[in-house]
């Protein structure tokens, strides 16, 4: 009599199964155009996609546009700090503690005074000498630096703005914006290998409308790269949420 193999149920389900998809991208937006960003909310909305808003001179802000953050905000949103007066960090001529006291400190305290409870912060310029990282890093979670494809090349060989197990608390971005000219394939080149790397890769752009204008991301454009992440079942996430994302792989790599 032959014998009959019963093999498990539970390996029918999980053991021949598709792996899940690994890595994720953060999308952030840089500046002021609070309201251009919310009347884009719906398209953000469709893709599941969650953003990290970066917000400069806070001091300028009427009620009419903390309302608006507020409701980025509900919708899932971070809402971070890009400083009081945008100040590039490369050419401030006094201290680290200096910069801080200036530029960031009473930028963060005006935030927080709104209701915004600010984990994050990106350099005006993107760039920033490294006394002023190490002295940041003790007042906020997150730095974001900024680089733009100079090489016309692929973005996947730009290893500063992959956020990685060992390296995500100061990270750079991906400029996106009109005058960048990256085409949807070499996004998805980037996508791909922060999928196979298990990297989160960090995008700015700035405000969103169809005009060409340099520092502007075409909606069209941006949806396109929203349904290349749906496409590669890649997720989304905030700058806030990339200690906890590789905490959560490092846990389940463990098992």
């Amino acid at each position: 009599m032959k014998r009959i193999l019963f093999i498990p149920l539970i390996l029918l389900v999980f053991g021949c199964s598709k792996p899940q998809s690994r890595g994720g991208i953060i999308f952030t937006f840089d500046d002021q155009s609070v309201r251009n960003w919310v009347e884009y909310r719906d398209l953000f909305r469709k893709y599941d996609v969650k953003a990290t808003f970066f917000v400069s001179r806070p001091q300028l802000l009427d009620q009419g546009l903390i309302s608006g953050l507020k409701t980025l905000q509900s919708d899932g949103h971070e809402i971070a700090c890009h400083g009081l007066n945008h100040i590039d960090a490369r050419l401030y001529r006094g201290s680290a503690d200096g910069f801080y006291k200036e530029e960031v400190e009473p930028a963060i305290s005006k935030m927080n005074e709104m209701g915004f409870k600010i984990v994050s912060f990106a350099y005006a310029f993107g760039l920033a000498p490294d006394s002023i990282d190490q002295l940041l890093l003790k007042h906020v979670k997150y730095l974001r630096k900024a680089t733009w494809n100079m090489y016309t090349t692929l973005i996947s060989n730009y290893d500063k703005i992959y956020a990685r197990p060992d390296s995500f608390n100061i990270v750079s971005s991906m400029g996106i914006d009109c005058n960048y000219n990256i085409a949807l394939d070499n996004i998805e080149s980037g996508i791909l290998r922060a999928e196979k790397n298990n990297e989160v890769l960090v995008l700015h752009a700035h405000k969103i409308d169809a005009s060409g204008l340099d520092y502007t991301i075409n909606p069209a454009y941006l949806e396109q790269v929203f349904k290349l992440c749906k496409k590669d079942k890649i997720k989304s996430y905030r700058m806030e949420d990339l200690e906890d994302f590789f905490s959560h792989r490092k846990l389940k790599d463990s098992h």
